[in-house]
C-alpha cells in the first residue's frame, strides 16, 4: 500500500505544478482547486497512459506515467524561464483580493470541510480493509487489472456467452456491461510492482478522487465568491 501511495503523489506533484503554472486562477480558492483539478488529471492521465502502453506494447512499466509528469512539469519551467512573457501571455491573471466573511458564512465553511472530512475518514475501512467494493463496475475493473498483472501482458476477456467454447488459456468476463478500460489501467499502474495482488489499489483510487473532487468543489466555490 506504501508503495501505491508513493505512485499517487509522485504523479499529483507535478500535475498540481501544471495547475498553479497554467491555470488562470487567482485570489481565494487558487491552491485548493489547482490541486483537486491536479489529482483528477493525475489519475486519469496515469490511467491512460499506463492502458496505452499496455495495448501497444504489452508491457506493465509503472514509471512511465510518473516519467511523463515530471518531464511535463520540467517542459514548462523551462518554457516559463525561456519564453516568460509568452507564458505569462498564456496565463494572464487577474489580482484579486479575498472577499471579507461573515463569522455565520465562517460557520458555514468550517461545517462543510468538517462533513467533507469526516466522509474521507470513513471511507478509511474500505480502503484498508475490503480489497473490493460491491459494485459490479469495481469487481470486473479489478478482476480485468488482476489478470492483466498477473499474466504480465494484455489479455482480451471474453463475454460470458463464450465461456463453454473459451480455449483453456482464455478468460471470461464476469459481466456484459462494456465498462471503459481507463479505470482497470489505473489500478494496474497503482497495483504494478506488488509480488501479490492484494487489491487496495482501488480503494486508494477512490480515496483520491474524492479529496480530488472535494478540493475543486471548494475552491471553485471559493472563486466564485
Amino acid at each position: 500500500m506504501i508503495d501505491a501511495v508513493i505512485k499517487i503523489l509522485l504523479v499529483w506533484a507535478p500535475a498540481f505544478y501544471l495547475a498553479l503554472r497554467l491555470l488562470p486562477l487567482s485570489g481565494p480558492g487558487r491552491y485548493s482547486f489547482s490541486l483537486g483539478a491536479a489529482g483528477v488529471f493525475a489519475l486519469v492521465g496515469s490511467g491512460a497512459l499506463m492502458w496505452l502502453l499496455l495495448v501497444t506494447s504489452g508491457l506493465i512499466l509503472p514509471w512511465v506515467p510518473i516519467a511523463v509528469f515530471w518531464v511535463l512539469a520540467g517542459s514548462v519551467e523551462i518554457l516559463g524561464r525561456l519564453a516568460p512573457d509568452w507564458v505569462r501571455l498564456l496565463t494572464e491573471q487577474t489580482r484579486s483580493r479575498a472577499p471579507a466573511l461573515a463569522r455565520w458564512q465562517i460557520m458555514v465553511l468550517v461545517g462543510i470541510a468538517l462533513l467533507i472530512l469526516l466522509r474521507l475518514l470513513s471511507l478509511l475501512p474500505d480502503v484498508l480493509l475490503r480489497p473490493l467494493f460491491a459494485w459490479d463496475a469495481w469487481t470486473v475493473w479489478g478482476f480485468e487489472a488482476r489478470v492483466w498483472l498477473e499474466q504480465g501482458r494484455f489479455v482480451e476477456l471474453l463475454p460470458p456467452a463464450d465461456w463453454l467454447t473459451a480455449p483453456p488459456d482464455a478468460f471470461v468476463r464476469d459481466n456484459l456491461v462494456p465498462y471503459p478500460r481507463l479505470v482497470p489501467g489505473l489500478i494496474l499502474w497503482v497495483a504494478a510492482g506488488e509480488s501479490v495482488w492484494t487489491g487496495v489499489g482501488p480503494g486508494l483510487l477512490w480515496l483520491a478522487a474524492a479529496l480530488s473532487i472535494a478540493c475543486v468543489i471548494y475552491g471553485g466555490l471559493r472563486q466564485s465568491g
